[in-house]
């Protein structure tokens, strides 16, 4: 009685079960069951030729092709994990099977196989980008100190980072990569590119991490600027804004707040650098809040030159200020105002220009600009000390007979609790002592 489809493809599958019963070779060093691999290796190769031949005069079913397509696979897993000591040469050469009879040609590599050096060269760019990456992110997210943010950001990245390395690289992550493959049916050949995938998918969330750290930047800054004015908690918040000028150094917001924060800390050596930085960035005048910032970054640099007795330094500054301030009410009186725009902050600002800017003139014996620029400020605010105190001195210079009024009208308003204050009530003080 001849074999029918049905028992070909039967004995072809008890082929592959007895192949399948053995061990590894990598888990064997018996050359017996090394002779026994290869020759149930041949048996299952065989029982392939044998389906192939029957399928000439037979047609299979739609379950038996089905059922065919499963064992071939099989075949070909099975195979590819055995290649290295298997005899497919010497049984190419005894059969002369043809280019269509793939099973004898199995130790083959795929061109998917082929060009795994290219998968690998990949998957290694794609890990050294995520390397540079993390190690960028964390000498940002470290800076002034470790935060329960920056280390669980640091911690997650890195994790992944590691587990996509050992993953891709290592012998043991190759290893269960490929037998992840095979558990859920699908062909070990793509191993490889599934490797590179997988990095290039970390290179790809690793840079869109990198690309938020701006807002890092600002939770860093917002939460230092609660703890500068609303909590006093100047340490704290220095440690906060250098962690998000470590991650946008170009905020002349944060040098502001900074530079605050160090000269009430009484730090002026580092308060300078801070506020020279914020005056050089270019303002956004079509923004109010960030306009205004500049504008004080200005005034105060421009401060602690008088304070060094330096007017020289501190007069063009003050002129900028004083410029920039006009062009932009100008803009703002002809149009619509931006959005976020208080008149009562820009007056603050001006007076506090205007009233340095005096202060400099003093210092420069430029006596009639200096009251000039006074009644300007008293005109903002009639009531403030400073302009005051400085009108005191201005007149105290020329010898004027108003000086010990000018003086007197100082020392009602001024408030010993501000620094300037405090020094020019010492100077009203020592004046109408004498008189």
């Amino acid at each position: 009685m001849s074999e029918t489809l049905s028992d070909t493809l039967r004995n072809y599958r008890n082929a592959l079960d007895r192949l399948g019963e053995l061990d590894p070779p990598e888990r064997s060093t018996d050359d017996h069951r090394l002779e026994e691999l290869r020759s149930r290796a041949l048996m299952a190769l065989v029982a392939r030729d044998r389906v192939a031949d029957r399928l000439k005069t037979s047609q299979p079913s739609p379950g038996q092709w089905q059922q065919l397509h499963d064992d071939d696979r099989r075949l070909a897993d099975d195979l590819a994990s055995h290649v290295r000591v298997l005899n497919f040469k010497t049984w190419r050469e005894t059969r002369q099977p043809s280019a269509e009879d793939w099973w004898w040609h199995l130790d083959r590599p795929s061109r998917l196989e082929e060009t795994e050096w290219l998968w690998d060269g990949i998957s290694l760019a794609a890990l050294t980008g995520v390397v540079t990456i993390a190690v960028d992110t964390s000498s940002k997210l470290l800076v002034g100190g470790v935060s329960l943010l920056g280390s669980a950001s640091i911690v997650v990245q890195s994790s992944l980072a590691l587990l996509t390395a050992r993953s891709v690289l290592s012998s043991a992550g190759k290893a269960g990569l490929t037998q992840f493959f095979k558990e859920i049916g699908k062909n070990t050949k793509f191993v490889p590119v599934s490797r590179a995938v997988l990095s290039v998918l970390l290179l790809v969330c690793s840079g869109g991490f990198y690309s938020c750290l701006p807002r890092f930047a600002e939770h860093f800054r917002e939460t230092g600027t609660a703890q500068y004015k609303d909590e006093g908690q100047f340490a704290s918040a220095v440690e906060n804004y250098q962690r998000a000028l470590a991650i946008s150094p170009d905020d002349f917001v944060t040098r502001y707040y900074l530079g605050s924060v160090y000269e009430d800390l009484q730090q002026l050596d580092k308060a300078k650098p801070e506020y020279q930085l914020a005056a050089t960035t270019d303002p956004d005048r079509d923004n109010p809040e960030t306009f205004e910032i500049w504008l004080r970054s200005i005034n105060n640099l421009a401060r602690l030159w008088i304070l060094e007795d330096k007017p020289d330094r501190a007069t063009p500054l003050l002129l900028r200020g004083v410029y920039e301030l006009d062009r932009f009410g100008q803009t703002t009186s002809e149009m619509l105002p931006p959005e976020g725009f208080d008149p009562e902050k820009f007056e603050k600002v001006r007076y506090a220009l205007l009233k340095n800017l005096a202060w400099a003139r003093l210092q420069q014996e430029r006596y009639t600009d200096a009251e000039r620029r006074l009644l300007d400020a008293f005109a903002l605010d009639a009531d403030a000390a400073p302009a005051y105190c400085i009108l005191a001195q201005v007149r105290q210079a020329q010898e004027d007979d108003t000086a010990s009024q000018a003086w007197e009208d100082c020392l009602s308003r001024a408030k010993a609790t501000k620094l300037d204050e405090d020094r020019w009530i010492g100077m009203a003080k020592a004046f109408l002592s004498k008189e």
